[in-house]
């Protein structure tokens, strides 16, 4: 149970890093861009989040918010 509580800890800490970032981007589709990687965020009790990635084509689920974001990143 432990390591599922700490698995919900580092996905709920990536969910708020790329929403604080701004390089994540709200949709409430996802329109198949193959570029980007899709993801649904379901809101859980207190701050902990379920990020659950989806194809680019599938859609969210009425009680979760789309979540998208550049498969590559900006060059470093």
């Amino acid at each position: 149970m432990d390591r599922f509580k700490n698995f919900l800890l580092i996905v709920a800490g990536l969910v708020m890093a790329l929403l604080g970032s701004g390089s994540a981007i709200m949709v409430s589709a996802h329109g198949g861009d193959a570029a980007r990687i899709h993801a649904c965020v379901f809101p859980n009790q207190g701050s902990v989040r379920i990020l659950r990635i989806i194809g680019a084509n599938e859609t969210c689920r009425d009680t979760e918010t789309a979540l998208d974001w550049n498969v590559q990143g900006p060059a470093g």
